[in-house]
């Protein structure tokens, strides 16, 4: 957790989604994960989503902010065989500065078992957001690789109209134990990369994803 907090007082970023965040698991002494990055990184506003409830562990996907969340609301995934529930949060935040555009922020979290399971997860996600009608900021953990295939990740992406950085790019690495880039930062049309960076440090089996976005003009 502290190597959490040091990389996010070092980036200071508006927004950051967590996956696997923990509530109050039994793993970890029962701490909750997120009262603790939110008290030591500086952000006053969370979102955390309670997927997995039960056998002692209590965690699910989170999103903590320094604009102010509104609209907070939480989905879990139908159950999948073999594997523990996954699912997302999301909130709507406010562009800074130009307070009349609304922003869906989202923390997903998708199977890493089944690709199957994962085009299920990816529908109800599509459901859950088409008819809110806002620009969308997708951050997460999508157990997917780029393929022009129709794989879950190529599918949600065609379905909501977003775009990543560089999909392409093979070196952008986000889970380096497969040498593989399984988490992303997918945006509405309405915005456009700054910068985009994989960064060094070690705060879990996976990397941070870091992006700066401004407004198409």
């Amino acid at each position: 957790m502290r190597s959490i907090v040091d990389v996010s007082l070092q980036e200071k970023p508006h927004i950051l989604a967590i996956q696997e965040a923990d509530i109050s698991s039994f793993w970890n002494g029962r701490f909750n994960h997120i009262d603790y990055l939110a008290a030591n990184s500086g952000f006053n506003h969370t979102i955390q989503g309670e997927h997995v409830d039960g056998l002692a562990l209590k965690y699910g996907t989170s999103i903590l902010s320094r604009l102010e969340l509104y609209n907070k609301n939480s989905h879990t995934f139908s159950v999948s065989p073999l594997t523990f529930p996954k699912g997302f949060v999301i909130s709507t935040v406010k562009w800074p500065d130009i307070p009349e555009i609304e922003i869906d922020i989202i923390s997903v979290h998708l199977d890493f078992l089944f690709e199957s399971t994962r085009q299920q997860q990816v529908e109800e996600l599509i459901n859950s957001v088409k008819n809110r009608n806002r620009p969308i900021i997708l951050m997460g953990d999508f157990n997917n690789e780029w393929q022009e295939d129709g794989n879950a990740l190529d599918y949600l992406i065609n379905s909501l109209a977003l775009k990543a950085y560089k999909p392409e790019y093979q070196k952008l690495v986000t889970y380096p134990r497969l040498n593989k880039r399984y988490d992303w930062i997918l945006v509405s049309q309405e915005f456009d990369f700054v910068s985009y960076a994989i960064l060094p440090d070690k705060i879990s089996d996976h990397r941070a994803v870091i992006a700066e976005l401004t407004l198409v003009e």
